[in-house]
């Protein structure tokens, strides 16, 4: 019998995280009711926007103790009771710290879609991915400047956005691996080094 093993939160950490926070348990792997679907998970995110989450309250609720730790993942859909999923897709979502995942089409961050044709779960997870988007965003100025405009900060006024880790090495990084800043950037004045 298959068991789905899941990563769940065991209590709210204070500081660095520690083994202790989390617990593995195993159990049955979930059944697809009408107008729903199982996912098998093949790949998992791993974002410094989890720590928040198990952490508190942000943009999203806390992760509840007792539930699988929140977290994008990949997978293939192995049973379908869902029209517009079939046994066979592989699909995107927000399903946890899991082996198996329910769902009937949402998340609770949105949608699950199915991945494009050539495109690798890595790459989805990475630059197609919400950390792509993020950096795409970025790079252009969109999210940062509309949030500070709407913070009422005055169209003259310089904007500098921040970025760290992954989406830093997205904007930051051209395809021939230069450390030059596009000039569409520079231009604008909206990039700066620290």
């Amino acid at each position: 019998m298959t068991l789905n093993r899941r990563w769940l939160l065991k209590s709210r950490p204070h500081g660095a995280l520690k083994d202790c926070d989390f617990e593995l348990v195993s159990g049955p792997v979930p059944v697809a009711g009408e107008g729903e679907f199982v996912v098998k998970l093949t790949h998992l995110s791993f974002d410094p926007t989890q720590r928040g989450w198990l952490g508190g309250d942000t943009y999203l609720p806390a992760v509840k103790i007792g539930d699988p730790v929140r977290a994008g993942g990949i997978g293939e859909v192995v049973e379908s009771r869902h029209p517009g999923f079939a046994v066979g897709d592989m699909v995107q979502g927000t399903f946890g710290w899991q082996e198996h995942a329910l769902s009937a089409g949402t998340t609770e961050t949105g949608p699950v879609t199915k991945l494009r044709p050539g495109i690798t779960p890595e790459q989805a997870l990475g630059i197609f991915g919400v950390t792509g988007l993020i950096a795409d965003d970025h790079e252009r100025g969109d999210v940062c400047r509309d949030q500070a405009f709407d913070a009422g900060v005055q169209r003259k006024e310089p904007v500098f956005l921040a970025a760290d880790g992954i989406i830093d090495h997205f904007i930051d990084h051209g395809e021939n691996g230069s450390v030059e800043v596009p000039d569409r950037i520079n231009t604008r004045g909206a990039w700066h080094r620290a």
